[in-house]
């Protein structure tokens, strides 16, 4: 399958070209193989609460340009939560693989910013990618959560795949870690980014449904308090039921006799 045939088949249903091998999995998403050699499917369940789904659309604009993953196509499903990737298929850094305490793993967005040259070095490009991205969005708390899972190896070059963590800015906790706020999906900067690649007609991006009907379904706002009741009323309404209890008593009386 040629990659434009690819990327106008994942528009339609990504699931097909989804394959049968289990690649890995995080706290919101799953990586699957592709049925095209060189590609992976990645899924994110309640994307707007990961922020995959920034690095998704900035990479998106950004193909080509050092650290940034390739990235065939994106579907985003408003009805279901889910946000669909083929991507390309990358290496695992081996050397720290099974290493938890991998370098720049879980440092604050502030700490990022005043030490980047200590943190990637020569690599100064993918610094200058996740500022980007946090300097567009400049209401959300991030940490950078590059732990070995999450920079990876196109050959010898350092890729990074999945950099960032949200902390819900309100309560300092993480979102990945319980917190539920939808903070993302309502922000500026991610409505108009999908609304430019929809109205270039760009057919990387596939969207079902809308944010509106997503933002009902998953952050439903709970239901108003009913309106205090005076006590004269409520004495009224309830004179009024028991006289209709009489006179249902009655006409079942008259019924019998």
């Amino acid at each position: 399958m040629l990659k434009q045939e690819a990327v106008t088949a994942f528009a339609t249903n990504p699931a097909k070209l989804s394959g049968a091998d289990y690649l890995g999995s995080g706290c919101f998403a799953n990586v699957m193989s592709a049925t095209i050699p060189g590609f992976v499917v990645k899924t994110v369940r309640d994307f707007w609460n990961d922020g995959w789904f920034a690095w998704a659309l900035y990479c998106l604009k950004h193909q080509g340009e050092v650290g940034i993953p390739a990235i065939l196509a994106l579907r985003l499903d408003f009805t279901e939560g889910k946000l669909w990737a083929l991507m390309e298929k990358l290496e695992p850094l081996k050397y720290l693989h099974n290493n938890d305490k991998a370098p720049y793993c879980q440092i604050s967005k502030d700490a990022f910013q005043h030490n980047v040259s200590g943190y990637f070095g020569r690599l100064r490009a993918i610094p200058n990618h996740l500022k980007a991205v946090m300097d567009a969005l400049p209401d959300q708390e991030f940490r950078i959560d590059l732990h070995s899972g999450n920079y990876m190896l196109r050959g010898s070059k350092v890729i990074v795949t999945d950099p960032f963590t949200l902390v819900d800015p309100n309560s300092g906790s993480f979102i990945s870690n319980g917190g539920d706020n939808g903070n993302l999906l309502g922000l500026k900067w991610a409505r108009e980014t999908i609304d430019a690649f929809v109205t270039a007609g760009d057919p990387r991006v596939s969207i079902v449904g809308t944010p509106e009907e997503a933002a009902k379904q998953f952050h439903p706002k709970p239901e108003p308090a009913p309106a205090p009741v005076d006590e004269f009323t409520a004495r009224a309404k309830a004179i009024d039921a028991l006289l209709n209890l009489l006179k249902l008593e009655a006409l079942i009386e008259k019924l019998r006799a």
